[in-house]
């Protein structure tokens, strides 16, 4: 995902990269799973993965929120 300032780029490597346009710097977050979709969801980046949906939030840190998926396939959202 690619933003005014800052590139963002998932993969099956387990790392989300910021590259920093202004000064070609790069910053790694460690998500335990592969990335396929990357979104903003407000202040926060929202990660699609293979395990469930990830977010970086403001303070940096990735945080797991879900689905918690049941065996009857209903599935709940923990947004910290």
């Amino acid at each position: 995902m690619a933003e005014k300032e800052q590139v963002f780029v998932g993969g099956s490597y387990s790392d989300l990269a910021v590259l920093s346009t202004n000064n070609n710097s790069i910053k790694r977050h460690k998500v335990p799973s592969t990335i396929n979709i990357i979104k903003r969801g407000g202040s926060s980046i929202v990660m699609g993965t293979n395990k469930g949906i990830y977010i970086l939030n403001p303070e940096k840190k990735v945080v797991f929120i879900g689905p918690e998926i049941k065996e009857d396939g209903s599935y709940q959202l923990s947004i910290p």
